[in-house]
């Protein structure tokens, strides 16, 4: 899910286990507070907006439109550019795990 970022405050650039609640459900999920360095420069020199993705996990649903809302819990780690997609995917993977272990500890997602 892409989050508009207009006129809000952010946290700091970089990855944060978060969870998400989607019609009246929450769900774990990871996001990213950044400026996609990896494929657009590292947001320093550039015009580019910030950006905030979210990633629900076990989730297979389509969203397109509508609103959610995010909640943020933990920082995972700084944003950083990456050599390519395969180091950003695989670096997601153990994002991933971080974040699972997280909301499995902390009990944060539930259905209210």
């Amino acid at each position: 899910a892409n989050l508009a970022t207009e006129n809000r405050k952010y946290p700091k650039a970089g990855v944060y286990v978060t969870r998400c609640l989607w019609h009246g459900k929450w769900h774990g999920s990871i996001s990213n507070v950044g400026y996609n360095p990896t494929f657009k420069g590292d947001g320093a020199d550039t015009e580019l907006p910030l950006k905030i993705e979210t990633h629900l996990l076990d989730f297979d649903a389509d969203m397109y439109g509508d609103e959610i809302v995010v909640e943020f819990f933990s920082f995972l780690r700084g944003e950083r550019k990456f050599s390519g997609v395969d180091a950003l995917l695989a670096q997601i993977r153990l994002d991933i795990v971080e974040a699972r272990k997280y909301l499995a500890s902390s009990k944060v997602v539930s259905s209210s």
